[in-house]
């Protein structure tokens, strides 16, 4: 687990070490442990190492000793002991422990088709100095992140975007991104906050040869077809198995999050029997309503588990937490899951428990979501209607119920604003230039369904979060909060074969028609095996209660917005306005609330970031 940098330079202008050493210290907390550099001509590439395999063999950049390649690598490679037994029988030679080499041998075995045989997390960089080819591969689902930089002149990556503006690259906030961001609480797809830099998509990879870089896709949840496996529960637990016995393949300490939902209570059980005895990890947030901790002390207790407690006082400290965690959001993400994230991997990290176990993308694979559930939605009772007509018709409502209109009579407006909780209300009084935000949010609904999923389809809309709000929102939030503390994530539900035997299966044997019926397969098989009873418990869900922090603060926030908005922000928003909605905010439930916080993260953000 590391940070890895780069830089191509298509003039032939010579890479310095100076500018990776740069880039590379802005990553240091991805990579504690040791640093790397290869650099030959107008390429140069680094990493920032996180040692959990291979402790003294494993430093990076690595070389095949019978070939002109190099490679740096950002995650794990689960099932690298399989795949070096299988490339010793070929004769090829290793000279450390690491997954990192075998991932070089299997492209000098397989060309560029090796991916196909890659099971892990990762992003990783290999290039040919014979042939000056560079290859950069994101992981399927998005769990490590890529950013890129290009112009006639260059091409920069890293795992991390600050990283990049080490090299003076123009500092310019994207406007449009902005609006994505007060949108859906994140910036999806393959834009970041800064108009300069990108994303590079999960199951992409790009290449540069012959100075011309192209972006290709390996790997599509769409194109998993349908099929009839009759023997699906025991080849489903099978690979669960298989998924969470290969992820916990560590040289360090490992332990889980556990919340003591049904997610994160299955993997704990799982570890426990490959691992045996290691710790827990869950959050208290003092004066908030929650069950987590009984049910999590309750797992842990069965399981013969050491539960270590965060507890959190958000109502006294929230801007205190919230300041120690923007330093390490390359962009702004207002998930309040963030504060949990961190923290608890701050307590990790204190109890030298280096590799963390999380249920991350349970939610999103076994239906965890009304949203995910369309025959109890009340919105199939009307019509759908083109949504240029309905931003036309704003005018002619009152502004409280335009929220409502715009979901009742546009499924997409609903799954989107569903899942962000945005209140469009809200930023339709707001934002002052409408007509480039009714743009941004129609190119955000069109990135949502640019495969024009049914609304219908359970596992259409399954896929929408899996494309969408599972990389940018949940996983950009975890890799980024346990990485702050040099902690790496491990997800086994994200094991892709897992992922294509779930999507391949047809949606009524799966999820049934409720939420009631959410998780039924995890159910089934391990209620016989746990015997705490997680089973039917309320979802809590691992946020962090800023609606009572934003209602008990009102006239300090009021007077923060009043001194302290970001010129930026305030040339979107109206600030006047925006106060006025701060000081009516009635009760915790205040459907404003949620908006109000993501500005309020936004402005904190954009003052401690672009001055």
């Amino acid at each position: 687990m590391c940070g890895i940098a780069g830089i191509y330079n298509f003039t032939g202008e010579l890479v310095l070490n100076k500018q990776l050493e740069l880039m590379n210290s802005r990553m240091i907390f991805r990579g504690p442990d040791d640093d790397g550099y290869f650099i030959s001509d107008n390429f140069g590439m680094s990493m920032r190492r996180l040692a959990i395999i291979d402790l003294k063999t494993g430093s990076q950049p690595i070389s095949y000793e019978k070939s002109d390649l190099h490679i740096i690598l950002n995650g794990e490679i689960y099932n690298f002991i399989e795949l070096r037994k299988e490339l010793e029988s070929k004769k090829y030679h290793f000279k450390t422990n690491s997954d990192t080499e075998v991932l070089l041998c299997l492209y000098l075995e397989y060309g560029e088709n090796f991916i196909k045989y890659v099971n892990g997390i990762f992003s990783f960089a290999i290039y040919d100095n014979k042939k000056k080819k560079l290859l950069i591969y994101r992981d399927r689902l998005g769990v490590k992140p890529l950013y890129y930089y290009i112009d006639d002149k260059t091409f920069i990556f890293s795992s991390n975007l600050d990283s990049i503006l080490k090299l003076e690259i123009p500092h310019k906030l994207d406007t449009f991104s902005i609006f994505s961001y007060l949108i859906n609480n994140y910036i999806p797809g393959e834009n970041s906050i800064n108009q300069n830099i990108k994303k590079l998509l999960p199951g992409n990879f790009i290449c540069i040869k012959n100075n011309k870089l192209s972006i290709n896709n390996y790997w599509n949840i769409n194109s998993i077809n349908r099929k009839k496996i009759n023997n699906f529960e025991s080849q489903f637990e099978e690979t669960l198995i298989d998924a969470v016995n290969l992820q916990s393949r560590t040289d360090v300490k490992i332990g889980t999050f556990l919340s003591g939902g049904v997610d994160s209570s299955v993997l704990s059980f799982l570890l426990n029997k490959k691992k045996g005895e290691f710790e827990t990890y869950t959050t208290e947030f003092i004066g908030k309503k929650q069950e987590d901790l009984n049910y999590a002390k309750n797992i842990s207790k069965e399981l013969n588990l050491k539960n270590k407690v965060c507890s959190l006082n958000i109502s006294e400290n929230f801007e205190k937490y919230l300041d120690k965690i923007i330093y390490f959001l390359d962009e702004p993400i207002s998930d309040t899951a963030i504060i949990p994230s961190f923290y608890l991997s701050k307590l990790a990290n204190q109890n030298n428990t280096k590799v963390i176990i999380t249920g991350a993308g349970g939610d999103e694979l076994f239906g965890g979501y009304n949203r995910h559930y369309p025959k109890q939605n009340i919105r199939n009772y009307f019509p759908n209607l083109n949504i240029d007509l309905i931003l036309s018709l704003s005018s002619f409502f009152k502004q409280e119920f335009f929220n409502y209109f715009l979901k009742l009579f546009n499924n997409q407006i609903d799954f989107i604003l569903g899942t962000s909780g945005t209140n469009f209300n809200l930023l339709n009084n707001l934002i002052k230039d409408k007509k480039n935000f009714y743009r941004a949010f129609k190119k955000n609904i069109h990135q949502h369904n640019k495969y024009s999923y049914s609304f219908e389809s359970q596992k259409d809309l399954l896929k929408i979060d899996m494309i969408n709000y599972l990389p940018d929102n949940i996983l950009s939030l975890t890799d980024k909060m346990t990485m702050s503390s040099s902690v790496e994530a491990r997800v086994p539900f994200l094991d892709h074969r897992l992922v294509e035997l779930i999507i391949s299966q047809d949606d009524d044997e799966f999820y049934g028609n409720r939420i009631q019926d959410s998780k039924k397969i995890l159910k089934k098989i391990f209620s016989k095996e746990i015997k705490t009873n997680i089973w039917n418990r309320r979802k809590e869900g691992f946020n962090a209660p800023s609606n009572t922090w934003i209602y008990n603060n009102k006239k300090y926030l009021f007077n923060y917005f009043s001194e302290n908005m970001h010129p930026k922000l305030e040339e979107i928003i109206n600030k006047s306005i925006l106060k006025k909605k701060i000081l009516k905010i009635k009760d915790t439930k205040d459907r404003n609330i949620h908006s109000i916080f993501s500005l309020f993260l936004l402005n904190k953000w954009m003052i401690l970031r672009y001055v």
